[in-house]
């Protein structure tokens, strides 16, 4: 089953990467909407990073409250996402919660009526274009 969910993320992380030079936000909130639909998840657990021009930080393109948080050095070593482009590989975690992370981006609430959560699975993938990894699903 993990598989199967991986195969998918894969498919969908080469579409918005293929698609990623257009800049086109619309197009962004599109990827999210369908990404959610059929992982059925809520668009506010969707998060697309876009690696930095220099390579050595990932920057949140949603969702929108994250990206005023902060962004994730490439190094890290308690990051998923690091970890993603790092490698260029995807994966699925269903005990997320036990490994060890950096769990402030878990504590920004997504609305002022909906508080932050802790992330219990998650599933992640690289963008690449080329063989390049240019952001992390």
């Amino acid at each position: 089953m993990a598989t199967e969910f991986v195969n998918e993320l894969k498919k969908w992380a080469a579409e918005l990467a293929r698609r990623s030079g257009e800049g086109n936000e619309i197009g962004l909130n599109r990827a999210v909407e369908l990404i959610s639909q059929a992982f059925a998840v809520r668009t506010h657990e969707v998060a697309i990073f876009s690696l930095s021009p220099d390579g050595r930080f990932l920057q949140f393109l949603t969702p929108d409250r994250l990206r005023e948080v902060g962004q994730i050095p490439t190094t890290s070593t308690h990051s998923l996402a690091a970890r993603t482009v790092r490698e260029k590989r995807a994966e699925v975690i269903n005990h997320f919660s036990v490994i060890p992370h950096s769990s402030v981006f878990e504590a920004v609430p997504i609305s002022q009526d909906q508080p932050g959560e802790a992330i219990q699975k998650i599933m992640s993938a690289p963008l690449l274009v080329d063989k390049k990894a240019v952001g992390v699903i």
